[in-house]
C-alpha cells in the first residue's frame, strides 16, 4: 500500500465512523421522540377520559339542577295559593267578626264597673 491509499482508508473509516455515529444519534433520537409520543398520546386519552366524565357530571348537574328547579316552582305555587286561602279566611273571619252584631245572653257584671261605654257598628 502506498501512503495515498492508507490516507484514503484511514479518512473513509473516519467517514464509516462519524456517518455510524450519526446512524446511532438519530436512532437514539427517533427513539427517544417514539417514546415521548407514546407517552404523550397515554397522557392525551386519560385527558379525553377525564373530559369526558366532566362532561357528564356537567350534564348530571343541570339535569338536576332542572329538576330541582321544577320542584322549587311547584312548592312556591302551593305556597302563594295556601298564603292566598289563608288571607282570604283571614279576611272573611274579620269581616264576620267586625261587622256581626254581638248577642250577649248573659253576663255576670258583679264585680265589674263600667266606666264608658261605646256601642257602635264599625264599617
Amino acid at each position: 500500500m502506498s501512503g495515498g491509499e492508507g490516507v484514503s482508508l484511514a479518512a473513509l473509516g473516519i467517514m464509516a465512523s462519524i456517518v455510524t455515529a450519526l446512524v446511532w444519534l438519530l436512532k437514539k433520537l427517533f427513539n427517544q421522540n417514539d417514546t415521548t409520543l407514546k407517552e404523550g398520546n397515554k397522557a392525551n386519552l386519560e385527558l379525553a377520559k377525564s373530559i369526558n366524565k366532566l362532561a357528564s357530571a356537567s350534564e348530571e348537574q343541570t339535569r338536576a339542577g332542572r329538576e330541582r328547579d321544577a320542584e322549587q316552582r311547584e312548592f312556591q305555587k302551593e305556597v302563594l295559593h295556601n298564603l292566598k286561602t289563608l288571607n282570604e279566611k283571614a279576611d272573611k273571619t274579620f269581616d264576620a267578626v267586625s261587622n256581626a252584631p254581638v248577642t250577649i245572653e248573659k253576663q255576670h257584671v258583679q264585680n265589674q264597673v263600667v266606666q264608658q261605654e261605646v256601642v257602635g257598628v264599625k264599617k
